[in-house]
């Protein structure tokens, strides 16, 4: 039987109820206010509109909670922080009258930003690559040392502190790190983003992702022992990431880069561990935490966002 969705409605609010081979029913609410309802294949509509009516009261608290997180228009995340964007077409007249790019308003240096166009474009970013062959960060583990036959507990107990040494990198550190290969086209200023228009921001924006998840892809892979042989960052409307463990395929939300910086981290150990577990079991999670302890916290810093 082919799946079907109605629209249902509730006081005036949307939701999208799609019958279903499932169990249960569930209501799910996105960040961007959009109420899904799954329900099981043999419900009526009417069933279907008396389970929603029953959690009328969770539903607005929710939708309520999230209207008052909104970023405002002229608003972006980026890495947990929310910045002011500032468009103009003539971006030097922005430059000439911003806050001048330094120490002391931001912590990238006092250099100005150059600028690099190659692979920012386009709604789908693609790294087609052996990461393994890519020099690591100094900080992760050697996995060719002598000791590479132990356990795979053993080397991740082992190696948790060169991860979270590696993991030293701020926010700043970072956006001024990707900045210093854009041109004159986008600064950075306290809370205050300023551009030429939308879309060099968007450029930015998936540069920054792109260079983000490779790095820390490369920090996380010595504990895995796998290799990724593509990274695909797109808009992803449900999912923060996905894994193909048989291809090495790993992909990644754009929308992650918006998020926590610590989140990041726990996402890219998250799918770089369905290559060894193509699971969500107990063994899936005690791997992750032999890396990352805190990873419990860490999927709460979004949760509660």
């Amino acid at each position: 039987m082919a799946e079907q969705t109605i629209s249902l409605n509730l006081g005036g609010i949307c939701v999208l109820a799609s019958f279903k081979r499932v169990k249960y029913a569930r209501i799910r609410i996105s960040p961007d206010c959009a109420v899904r309802a799954s329900v099981p294949w043999f419900w009526s509509a009417k069933r279907a509109q008396e389970f929603i009516a029953s959690h009328e009261i969770w539903i607005k608290k929710t939708l309520e909670k999230y209207e008052n997180l909104a970023l405002k228009e002229n608003e972006s995340e980026i890495l947990g922080q929310i910045y002011e964007l500032k468009f103009g077409e003539k971006f030097a007249d922005l430059w000439n009258t911003a806050p001048k790019f330094s120490a002391q308003n931001f912590s990238g240096g006092d250099t100005a930003p150059k600028f690099c166009e190659s692979g920012a474009s386009g709604s789908v970013l693609k790294f087609d690559a052996n990461f393994a062959s890519d020099t690591a960060p100094s900080a992760t583990p050697n996995t060719n040392s002598t000791n590479s036959t132990n356990s795979t507990n053993s080397t991740n107990s082992t190696n948790s502190q060169s991860a979270q040494s590696a993991q030293s990198a701020t926010p700043n550190e970072i956006l001024a790190q990707n900045l210093a290969k854009f041109n004159g086209k986008i600064a950075i200023c306290g809370s205050e983003i300023y551009c030429a228009n939308e879309i060099e921001f968007a450029k930015f924006k998936k540069f920054l992702a792109l260079n983000l998840y490779k790095d820390l892809i490369k920090l996380y892979l010595p504990f895995v022992q796998k290799s990724v042989h593509r990274l695909v960052v797109r808009d992803m409307k449900t999912r923060w990431g996905s894994c193909n463990s048989a291809k090495g395929y790993i992909n990644l939300s754009l929308k992650l880069v918006e998020k926590d910086l610590r989140f990041v981290h726990y996402v890219v150990l998250h799918e770089l561990t369905h290559l060894i577990f193509a699971h969500h079991r107990r063994e899936f999670y005690d791997f992750i935490a032999e890396i990352m302890p805190d990873f419990k916290e860490r999927i709460n810093l979004v949760k509660n966002r």
